[in-house]
């Protein structure tokens, strides 16, 4: 290798084009027949889903479809633990939406596809859920008491995993040192905000059984993987364009919007396009969870 680049003047490969307008990003592509989708979410902290009612938005000629979460389980399967998942007591079935509860407030547990995305807004708050609102579990110290309120029932407990790292000879470190400061330290809850915010489109053509996907993602085998395990489909194209940031938010929770607007594209037989708002974004799209040391 002979280009050195300390103290040289390293020259962009993509800052011209950004810089001038030429990028070219998930919402920019427009697809003939296109629907434009919407996530039905809980405003819930933790609840269980009693029923869900869609027949006063699918009154409306504009609404081409509505999934709920009875279609998520019937339609779906879950998805394959990943190495996130390694050390779990048990495993967990991870759906594409919720299926008999809510654990956060905007967890998706549906969508609905319409000819315009105002229409689509709209049909949403004609979509009758009924909830039974749950204890929710909202700190960290009080999630792993026995009295907690539990998450995930097939677990029992909100303890999923433990697990320890040790590195050196820690007793020896504090021995020898000339002074030892204890402190507890705490970490709230964040998210990171992407200047653009989740973008998805589907398109599925029916007689060759390929799905196609658009999609604002930084890793294009998890949302492959994710659509494979899903949907049970083969033929699976996924094309990820021009990503306005991601910060680890477009790796794995956006393959369940991914799940979802393709489930819309299936049923409708049209291609269907979901753009998150910045309300949804800074919602669910991915908390960084509480920590202290």
């Amino acid at each position: 290798m002979t280009q050195k680049f300390i103290g040289s003047r390293t020259r962009s490969k993509e800052g011209p084009r950004h810089a001038t307008g030429r990028g070219l990003y998930t919402d920019d592509f427009r697809l003939p027949g296109l629907l434009h989708a919407m996530i039905l979410r809980s405003p819930h902290a933790h609840a269980k889903i009693l029923s869900v009612d869609p027949s006063e938005a699918l009154n409306n000629p504009n609404v081409m479809a509505v999934i709920t979460p009875q279609d998520v389980k019937q339609l779906t399967r879950p998805f394959k633990p990943g190495r996130y998942a390694a050390g779990l007591k048990r495993p967990i079935d991870e759906y594409a939406g919720a299926i008999e509860k809510v654990r956060y407030v905007g967890e998706p547990l549906g969508a609905v596809a319409a000819r315009d995305r105002g229409t689509a807004e709209d049909a949403l708050e004609s979509i009758h859920v009924e909830y039974e609102p749950l204890r929710p579990v909202v700190d960290v110290r009080e999630a792993i008491k026995p009295s907690s309120a539990t998450l995930f029932d097939e677990l029992g407990t909100n303890l999923a995993w433990t697990g320890s790292l040790q590195y050196g000879d820690i007793d020896a470190a504090f021995k020898s040192a000339d002074r030892v400061v204890k402190e507890n330290l705490k970490i709230h809850r964040y998210s990171s905000t992407p200047l653009e915010p989740f973008v998805v489109i589907a398109s599925y053509d029916a007689a060759s059984k390929r799905l196609t996907v658009w999609v604002t993602a930084q890793v294009p085998e998890v949302i492959y993987d994710g659509l494979r395990e899903a949907l049970g489909l083969q033929d699976i194209r996924v094309i990820i364009p021009d990503v306005g940031g991601g910060f680890g938010q477009k790796i794995h929770l956006i393959r369940k919007y991914v799940v979802l607007v393709s489930l819309l594209a299936v049923k409708t037989g049209r291609p269907v396009k979901w753009v998150e708002d910045r309300t949804e974004h800074m919602m669910a799209g991915g908390h960084a969870c509480a920590q202290e040391f």
